[in-house]
């Protein structure tokens, strides 16, 4: 079985890197960040999830 990731510097560019791994996990995949130097890492920790809709 394989584990399907999405770079969330990819896409929906228009948000902020918090609200794309919201929705990249949201769909279903792990979240993938290539140049984290660039990102608050905390930050992306500390965000949680959305609830279902």
């Amino acid at each position: 079985m394989y584990t399907l990731a999405v770079c969330a510097e990819m896409v929906y560019r228009d948000l902020p890197i918090e609200e794309r791994a919201r929705r990249i996990h949201e769909a279903g995949f792990q979240v993938e960040i290539w140049d984290w130097t660039r990102h608050d890492l905390s930050a992306l920790a500390q965000t949680p999830p959305s609830s279902p809709r």
